[in-house]
């Protein structure tokens, strides 16, 4: 799960083995302090990042719940699902902080529609990549741009490796030898529905549930689902090598017959494509789907041949362990040391390269396209080869390395790898992109591109940055790298981050709102699209200035000086939360533009405060201390309660007997 391309689903997917711990303890023992740190272990997952993540983890640990009472005590269904239940409404008490400023930005955000299919399922799982449970299906090769080649197809999925060892198959095996045949239907279920779902583009039936469920059309890379079958699966292997090491002689023998034979096939397998490669050579062609240059294809049969020949080895080995374990020619301490040592090493040798430790010099040695942001805030925008202007692919004229794609994104600022140097962006790399943002890259996509330039203009970008030269009316150049090759271009009339003007009109309809800023006769220095209408004199001699005194996050000060009332407008986000200040007086932020926010000023000299106090942060700070408040008052009167009686505390949640039994999730009994 750590080699997962997306961070924030690794940080919540790493709590998952605590969660299951914690949650089984408080299954068995119905301790309060039990409850407490499981809820606080959820809440961690839960503002990990990945909300998705968080759902798989809760589904697992209701599955668990529900085949722990059904193995142990199965009058205790509704005990259970009363905790699982009390657990997350604890979680989600606690982190009304985050929630409900989350929810506000789902509220602006496109979610509120549905994602379009091809992008709801990009990153599904290939069929082929269920290979790499059990075989080394691609090396690291830091030659090339993504620092992966796979053997069998193209792309990097989302889990980077799915590779569970050599010991995964045989695990696989023992337990559909040795568990019960309603805990294989029960498990079985859940893996080959997890399995359909991660599928996603290669299944006809996620395309079914897009169009009928709404909930699909929300969600993005169904390959997340295989977090689900992931935990299955290894639940499953420990699961089978239990059971083998606990069976009795007979029907340890026949399991080890089924290993045998299992072995004897692969081996079979290994000898036909020695005698024959050109069929594991024809085999890499058609999975590829396209022309691949004859030297990778030669490279990555060889390489397939070779990991196979790695895998047999690892394989017959862990065969003779398990076998000279039960005959009894090894300890079993012994025989259950070396399993784990040998698992320990090939995963670690499979992955120890995945994870790219390079020295990271190369990213900020070459120098950057624009050194450092201007004194003048303004933003800065990556203008990519096609016809879509949201930034979520590049393409270069020459073939990098794996060290130059990140090299090259930082030097020339792509979005949003700037940040970290102080630039803004006018594109969006966000889950919850604002609903705003979408209609303009709609537009922005259907227009020429002096439209979009002079739209860009409007929207307080200065500079262009392209990995192709961009001859059109609007911008100039003022670099070009041909080491890139990149070029840096400068938008000709750009309006200020913050700036004051004499006329106003009313739009409210976003199509029209983008189609009068990026139009010839419309000067945004000079006029601005409120939502509301406004009256100002509109003086032909008209001087407005102004001078940005702070500009952070989460406040920002104004001085404005006019010889007429007008408008002062400020190019950022208009958002909820703002509040604005004339000389210390709150007043009405106006909608200026679609994007921006804007204040009515009366002649004269003011100071304007824009200050960022959300509310649903301020409801749900209270909400998460009152959560917190309530915990804590009753770990302490129970606790206070078990020193009163003079016994241990096992807190309100225990129950009057105690069951132990083995932490599975269906055990044979």
């Amino acid at each position: 799960i750590s080699l997962t391309n997306l961070l924030n689903h690794f940080q919540t997917a790493v709590w998952l083995p605590w969660s299951v711990y914690l949650w089984e303890s408080v299954l068995r023992k119905g301790s309060w302090k039990s409850f407490v740190l499981l809820s606080g272990v959820l809440l961690i997952q839960f503002l990990g990042g990945s909300p998705e993540i968080y759902i798989l983890s809760a589904g697992l640990l209701f599955f668990n719940g529900i085949a722990i009472t059904y193995s142990e005590d199965r009058r205790r269904y509704a005990r259970s699902i009363y905790l699982f239940l009390a657990a997350n409404i604890t979680v989600a008490a606690l982190a009304m902080v985050q929630l409900l400023p989350t929810i506000e930005l789902i509220l602006e955000s496109r979610r509120q529609e549905p994602i379009p299919y091809a992008e709801a399922v990009n990153w599904s799982l290939r069929p082929l990549s269920l290979l790499n449970l059990i075989f080394l299906d691609k090396e690291v090769s830091t030659r090339v741009a993504v620092g992966t080649q796979p053997f069998f197809g193209l792309g990097v999925p989302f889990f980077i490796s799915y590779y569970m060892g050599a010991v995964a198959l045989f695990g696989v095996c023992l337990w559909l030898l040795f568990s019960t045949r309603r805990e294989k239907l029960f498990l079985s279920t859940l893996v080959i529905a997890s399995i359909t779902l991660a599928l996603g583009s290669f299944t006809p039936i996620y395309a079914f549930l897009y169009q009928h469920i709404p909930l699909f059309g929300i969600l993005r890379y169904p390959e997340k689902f295989f977090f689900f079958t992931y935990a299955l699966i290894l639940y499953i292997i420990l699961s089978g090598l239990d059971k083998f090491f606990g069976s009795e002689r007979s029907r340890s023998n026949k399991g080890l017959l089924c290993l045998t034979l299992m072995m004897s096939l692969i081996i079979l397998l290994y000898i036909f494509l020695r005698i024959s490669p050109e069929s594991l050579f024809d085999f890499v062609v058609r999975s590829m789907g396209m022309a691949i240059p004859p030297q990778i294809t030669f490279d990555s049969t060889a390489s397939v041949l070779v990991n196979l020949e790695r895998q047999v080895g690892l394989w017959f080995g862990l065969l003779l362990l398990l076998f000279a374990g039960k005959k009894g020619y090894l300890r079993n301490w012994l025989a259950n040391v070396l399993v784990v040592a040998s698992v320990f090493v090939d995963l670690s040798s499979a992955h120890q390269a995945y994870q790219y430790l390079l020295k990271p010099d190369f990213i900020v040695r070459g120098p950057r396209i624009l050194q450092r942001p201007d004194p003048e805030p303004n933003r800065v925008f990556y203008y990519p080869a096609g016809t879509n202007l949201h930034p979520s692919y590049f393409v270069l004229q020459r073939q990098p390395t794996f060290q130059e794609v990140y090299s090259i994104l930082f030097a020339n600022l792509l979005p949003n790898a700037g940040t970290v140097y102080g630039f803004d962006y006018m594109q969006d790399i966000n889950a919850l992109a604002t609903e705003s943002y979408i209609r303009f890259l709609r537009f922005a996509n259907s227009v020429d591109p002096e439209k979009r330039f002079r739209l860009l203009g409007a929207l307080n970008v200065q500079y262009v940055t392209s990995f192709h030269p961009l001859d059109y009316s609007g911008i100039t150049l003022q670099h070009h790298f041909p080491q890139y090759p990149s070029w840096l271009y400068k938008i000709d009339r750009p309006v200020p981050r913050a700036y004051m003007v004499d006329r106003a009109a009313v739009e409210t309809d976003s199509a029209k709102i983008l189609e009068k800023l990026s139009g010839k006769h419309f000067d945004p220095s000079r006029e601005v699209l409120l939502d509301v209408p406004l009256s100002l004199p509109g003086r032909t001699d008209f001087s407005g200035e102004t001078k940005i005194l702070t500009y952070a996050n989460q406040r920002v000060v104004i001085q404005t000086s006019s010889n007429a009332s007008g408008v002062l407008v400020l190019a950022d986000s208009y958002y909820p939360g703002w509040h604005a200040y004339v000389d210390g007086k709150e007043a009405r932020i106006l909608k200026a533009n679609l994007f921006f926010r804007a204040i009515s000023l009366s002649a004269g000299k003011h100071t304007v405060e824009f200050r960022y106090e959300p509310r649903s942060f301020t409801v749900g700070l209270v909400l998460s201390i009152t959560a917190l408040v309530v915990l804590v008052v009753t770990s302490l009167i129970g606790y206070l309660r078990g020193r009163k009686k003079g016994g241990r505390y096992a807190g309100f949640l225990s129950s009057k007997t105690e069951t132990r039994g083995t932490p599975a999730m269906l055990t044979d009994r």
